[in-house]
């Protein structure tokens, strides 16, 4: 998702934000799932807080999402 959101989306200190043209469908064909397991991700990033909300447009919380794979990393 992030490589999504640095391709496509804008970014600033804080935030991913994808564009709102960028639809689950979209999401799901770039990464080569269906919908319906793309909308379960994006749930589960909204309980990690890695994504804001499940409703357009797709704003990733970059520190939670920086800071959970430089732990994973380690």
């Amino acid at each position: 998702m992030e490589k999504i959101a640095i391709n496509f989306g804008v970014e600033d200190q804080d935030y991913y934000y994808l564009p709102k043209e960028m639809t689950t469908r979209i999401v799901a064909n770039y990464c080569n799932c269906n919908v319906n397991t793309i909308t379960k991700i994006f749930k589960e990033f909204v309980a990690k807080e890695f994504l804001l909300s499940t409703s357009k447009p797709y704003i990733l919380n970059r520190k939670k999402i920086e800071g959970y794979f430089s732990i994973s990393k380690e």
